[in-house]
This record gives structure tokens, sequence and C-alpha cells, in this order.
């Protein structure tokens, strides 16, 4: 879809395992609470912004015009052929041109975890209400938790 605008979307089609839907499948999440429970939210941000972060499920992003524009366009549907772990979705644009991407497994999961750089981003990511320089603290301090003699040293950064 490089080289194409979001407005040219007609459509989005997902097939995913039944264990997506069922937990996800809220379609029109009203805030970030319930958009953590939408494949619909996450997928929208993810054609968007080309990344879905802890951040893209606040409020502010849940109700922008263009994230609720793509979520109106899509379907998901269950597909009992593939792994829970799995998707396949179909994006259509109105020239008629479509776009078909298959995730053997979903970028997190055990088949396909997270690299300690992208954990520690996304821990960080998650950490927006404190200042960054205290979030980076805190994370280094986590990757050397096994080295901590006294919990309270390290609860101090918390």
């Amino acid at each position: 879809m490089e080289g194409h605008s979001p407005a040219q979307i007609e459509s989005v089609a997902a097939q995913v395992h039944l264990l997506v839907l069922e937990p996800a499948g809220k379609k029109t999440p009203k805030d970030g609470l319930e958009a953590k429970f939408s494949v619909y939210h996450s997928g929208a941000c993810g054609l968007l912004l080309g990344r879905v972060t802890p951040s893209d499920y606040e409020d502010n992003i849940v109700l922008e015009p263009a994230v609720i524009a793509i979520r109106d366009r899509t379907t998901a549907k269950i597909d009992t052929s593939i792994a829970a772990d799995s998707a396949r979705v179909t994006v259509a644009l109105e020239d008629g041109e479509v776009f078909t991407k298959y995730v053997e497994h979903a970028v997190g999961s055990r088949a396909d975890p997270l690299s300690d750089a992208k954990l520690q981003e996304k821990f960080i990511d998650g950490c927006k209400s404190v200042s960054i320089r205290d979030a980076e603290a805190v994370s280094q301090r986590c990757w050397e938790l096994e080295d901590v003699d006294d919990m309270q040293q390290f609860i101090k950064y918390l």
C-alpha cells in the first residue's frame, strides 16, 4: 500500500482466528479502554500509522476522524483455518487495486517475539505520563533487575 493515501481505501477485510475476534470484536470503541478490545481499531492504526503502540489506544487517537473512517470500512471474519496468532488482511482501493497481506505470526507472539530494543521502546511509550528520562531510567533498571541486591533501591525508580 506504500504510496497510497488512506483516503483511497474503499474497504479492509480481515480474516482472524476466533480467539482474536471473540475478545477484540469491538467495532466502534468510544474510548481508549474499549479500543484495547478492538481488532478494528488496532488494524486502522496499523494502516494509518504504520505501527500500533500503547499510545495509539489513548482517547484522542480513538476519536480521530481518520481512524474512525478506516474502522468503519473494516470487516473482520473468523477463519478457522488460520492460527490464533495469524491474520490475513485484504485492502481494496477505490481504483480497484487490491493488496493482501498474510501475517503468519503476530509481532510479539511466542513465534515472533519483540526484540529487546522493541520491548524497551514499547515500555517507554507506555510510560509517557512520566518524563522520558525517568522512563528510560526505569527501563534500564529493569534490564539490570537480576543484579539488584536491595529491591528498595529498585522500587524508588517506580
